[in-house]
């Protein structure tokens, strides 16, 4: 699923080149917790992620992919200043770089734009909704 992806290479950006030995790590830590008796089990699933992350999602080396606008190129397609915002967008962006890993250049540009439309209409309602409470 989607989300398993979004969440499974956000923690290999993190962990980078050490995701291996962290997976391994773990596995070892249920072992030593649940007990020996599950040990060939733990191994298994230790296996079987290994090889969704590697092999089915590809999200092998995912840290090193640069991200396909850089803040200067965020500012000029969203109309964007300096500041909070750009990075904001920058990790949408790497969410949606993630997800859409043979997703074109065009592609984000259109899908950032429209999710800066729906950040606008979420900030405006909020601040509508501030208003009519003050008013009351």
């Amino acid at each position: 699923p989607p989300s398993f992806r979004l969440q499974a290479g956000l923690i290999l950006r993190e962990a980078k080149e050490l995701w291996v030995t962290l997976l391994i790590l773990s596995t070892v830590a249920l072992i030593r917790r649940k007990g020996r008796d599950d040990e060939q089990y733990w191994i298994r699933r230790c296996q079987r992620c290994y090889q969704v992350i590697a092999r089915e999602l590809e999200l092998e080396g995912c840290w090193k992919i640069k991200p396909l606008l850089n803040g200067k190129e965020l500012m000029k397609t969203l109309g964007l200043d300096h500041g909070p915002q750009v990075g904001v967008y920058n990790t949408e962006q790497t969410h949606w770089m993630l997800l859409n890993p043979s997703g074109s250049l065009e592609d984000l540009k259109a899908y950032l734009k429209d999710f800066q439309k729906k950040q606008e209409l979420e900030q405006d309602q909020a601040a509508q909704h501030i208003s009519k409470k003050m008013h009351l």
